[in-house]
């Protein structure tokens, strides 16, 4: 069956027609029997082991206004945090038109005196609660609440902030197209209230309430997206950016290509060769990593590789290994384990034998079935996520601006950007967005 690259950590494609696989009519079992999880694995970090600051109650910021306090979870609650949430427009276009409630989790600083910024954290998706990942945050700057405040922030849609929900979609009830359609009905115009331009105002909004007067933003993966929106609607208050293997970095302000997407391709050269470089095998099989490399490129642009392989689960899967497959299944390992990195030059001198199955392995194991049962939706949330790609999709993350000078220096003057409606499209997929390598010059 033709299939299409899937990568639901990037932006999600709602014009990308494909047949996918049948969805089991019931309930499908979480785990055992699928090929692996509906969207990449995070790597576990260890435990935090965090000092015990909290002599007593923590307690807001005293410059916190229209907050609710809420319960938090166990686990919050085993790590002093303090949970709450702010109450914002659904629609930001239209402030009268319903409201959202936008839930946060806070890791207050234990020094004397106010925090000197707030630590925003967002580890991607779309689609993940930020909240449920507190462990992983408190691992990484668990070492900065002497100073600094930690502050997780479920992106709506997705977490304790008004959790979207559409069955099909979320427990594998129907075909993947069916599903999406039928999620997309359920929500009506909504589903086009859930982008990243609408999640930059909610983080500010919630820095606001909060009262923090700088903010120090870590986007991971297209949590990129998220700080590239917000910075680029919001540079007054940042002190900071931190970019983990971010989808979103802007080449500059009202440009709708990242730099990262411009650029990304250029670097693949380089990752591949020092991965093999740092290897004693590969760098005695390989000497020369950029050439070889170069001819599997031209030979896959000229001749594309089609056939079946197993992955390693014992799956048999079709592969169409084209210059977008290489780039986005094989090189850039949409799984987060990266392996097929290593192998890639080894597959490359296969293949220039006449022997494709090496590659062709690579590629099936790097290919998921979307149709599946993605568990807790406060975890992780298929209609937020799909509804949020969409909207990325067809709107741009960063606004269109114009440059003007105040006193302070340059500024930026952002626009809003127009309303798009998702529709219910006969096919609605999820897709890289398709890059080649540019052809080098003579």
């Amino acid at each position: 069956m033709r299939r299409i690259t899937i990568l639901l950590l990037i932006l999600l494609s709602c014009f990308v027609s494909a047949a996918w696989p049948q969805g089991p009519a019931k309930l499908p079992s979480s785990n055992p029997h699928r090929f692996v999880p509906p969207r990449p694995r995070r790597p576990t970090a260890p435990k935090p082991q965090l000092p015990g600051w909290h002599t007593g109650a923590a307690r807001l910021p005293g410059t916190a206004r229209n907050v609710i306090l809420v319960t938090c979870p166990a686990e919050a609650q085993s790590y002093g945090a303090i949970c709450g949430n702010i109450i914002v427009p659904l629609d930001w276009r239209r402030p009268n038109a319903g409201t959202i409630p936008i839930n946060f989790e806070i890791y207050t600083h234990y020094a004397p005196g106010p925090a000197l910024s707030a630590i925003f954290v967002n580890f991607g998706g779309p689609g993940p609660g930020t909240t449920p990942e507190r462990g992983s945050a408190l691992y990484l700057y668990g070492a900065n609440l002497d100073t600094h405040d930690l502050v997780l922030v479920d992106n709506r849609g997705t977490g304790l902030s008004g959790t979207l929900v559409c069955n099909e979609l979320q427990y594998g009830l129907a075909p993947w197209d069916q599903a999406v359609a039928d999620c997309a009905a359920q929500l009506g115009p909504a589903a086009s209230w859930y982008g990243t331009g609408d999640i930059a105002n909610d983080i500010e909004a919630v820095r606001a309430a909060l009262g923090y007067n700088w903010v120090d933003y870590h986007g991971g993966s297209y949590g990129g997206a998220d700080a590239s929106g917000y910075v680029t609607r919001f540079p007054d208050h940042l002190r900071s950016v931190v970019l983990d293997a971010p989808y979103g970095t802007p080449a500059a302000a009202g440009e709708a290509v990242f730099l990262l997407e411009k650029f990304r391709t250029g670097a693949e050269t380089r990752v591949v060769t020092q991965d093999c470089q740092n290897s004693v095998l590969c760098s005695v099989d390989h000497p020369s990593p950029p050439t070889e490399f170069d001819a599997l490129i031209a030979s896959i642009r000229a001749n594309p590789v089609e056939g079946d392989a197993y992955n390693a689960n014992g799956n048999p899967v079709h592969v169409l290994m084209d210059e977008n497959g290489l780039l986005n299944w094989v090189i850039d390992n949409p799984t987060g384990n990266f392996a097929s990195t290593g192998e890639l030059l080894s597959a490359g001198a296969a293949l220039a034998r006449g022997d494709s199955k090496p590659l062709l392995r690579l590629g099936a194991e790097n290919h998921w079935s979307v149709v599946a049962n993605n568990g807790d939706p406060t975890v992780y949330s298929a209609a937020a996520g799909t509804a949020n790609g969409c909207v990325d999709a067809n709107r741009s993350v960063i606004p269109r601006a114009r440059k003007h000078r105040k006193r302070s220096g340059p500024r930026w003057d952002v626009s809003r950007s127009s309303q798009t409606t998702l529709a219910p499209p006969r096919t609605m997929g999820a897709a890289r967005t398709r890059l080649e390598w540019q052809r080098r010059k003579s």
